[in-house]
């Protein structure tokens, strides 16, 4: 009989944002699963859309970043940066990223985006921009374990988690710096709780493909 060896997995180096272009969240309507992406909902149940028309992005050229209070990402700096960026074409992601320059150090950095301009956020978008950039709809895809909850984005970023929390030794991958993996919390890591995030994200995925949730 063959010996099977252990199961390994290499960390592709992924951010978190690089696969979130867009989040299964509960619909403010239904409860259902609803399609949040570029500041834009669509509930897949019944229909519900909030956020306006699906913006054309060969048009925007300033956009609002995600992060209330973003900050620039040299080690040596840390100051705040503006919140509003130039929008960075190409890239074949769904994520809008900006480009923004630090009025402290000079360097420019790259950052999440939403689909909104300055203008669009104070011409009537207010409670829609409390909403999602403040707070944000809860997300669809989870489960708890123990204290603890187990969230999921999508598709992509389950099958991500799965191959890398199911594996039995783990290695660090070619790219520095703090991965989605680097970043995961230690509960999910440890042996004694691997089992029960595995089935987790089993449910998780079987949820998905009984209502039809595809990226």
């Amino acid at each position: 009989m063959q010996s099977t060896g252990p199961i390994r997995a290499s960390d592709s180096g992924v951010r978190l944002w690089q696969i979130a272009g867009f989040k299964w969240v509960h619909c403010p309507r239904c409860d259902g699963p609803a399609r949040s992406h570029a500041g834009r909902l669509v509930c897949k149940s019944c229909a519900y859309a909030e956020g306006g028309p699906a913006p054309n992005r060969r048009r925007l050229r300033e956009v609002v970043l995600e992060k209330h209070h973003p900050r620039c990402p040299a080690r040596q700096c840390g100051a705040p940066v503006p919140a509003v960026g130039r929008v960075v074409r190409g890239g074949g992601s769904e994520q809008l990223m900006a480009v923004v320059r630090c009025p402290t150090c000079g360097q420019t950095s790259q950052h999440p985006a939403l689909a909104l301009t300055p203008a669009e956020v104070g011409r009537g978008n207010r409670r829609f921009w409390n909403r999602f950039y403040r707070r944000g709809p809860s997300l669809y895809l989870t489960r708890g374990i123990g204290a603890h909850t187990l969230a999921v984005y999508n598709r992509t970023h389950l099958e991500l988690l799965a191959a890398w929390l199911g594996a039995d030794l783990r290695e660090r991958g070619p790219e520095a710096g703090l991965t989605m993996m680097a970043r995961l919390p230690r509960w999910m890591k440890v042996a004694g709780s691997r089992d029960r995030v595995i089935k987790a994200l089993t449910d998780i995925r079987e949820q998905m493909d009984r209502e039809g949730l595809a990226d």
